[in-house]
């Protein structure tokens, strides 16, 4: 799966942080993600990102991400599943 994802994004995710809150012993930060090019089918991809970071002793102790799961459906999914049935990229 994750070199699927790495052939779908020809450039890395880029997160860029729009909040952070920081209370007891968390921090979320808001994001929005963005591939830095075009995808494979040449269209664009965003998505919106909720991560929750738990700290102890002053060091990460676990991190939840959550997504727009739509849009993962309807721009990732038929992307991996041409590449799953393809032996050539698209």
């Amino acid at each position: 799966m994750t070199r699927k994802l790495g052939k779908i994004f020809p450039e890395r995710l880029e997160f860029n942080i729009q909040s952070l809150t920081a209370e007891e012993d968390r921090v979320i930060a808001e994001a929005e993600s963005t591939s830095n090019a075009t995808l494979i089918d040449r269209s664009s991809y965003t998505n919106s990102d909720v991560f929750i970071f738990r700290i102890r002793a002053g060091l990460i102790a676990s991190v939840a991400e959550h997504f727009n799961a739509k849009i993962v459906i309807e721009k990732l999914v038929p992307l991996v599943d041409q590449l799953s049935c393809s032996k050539s990229p698209l």
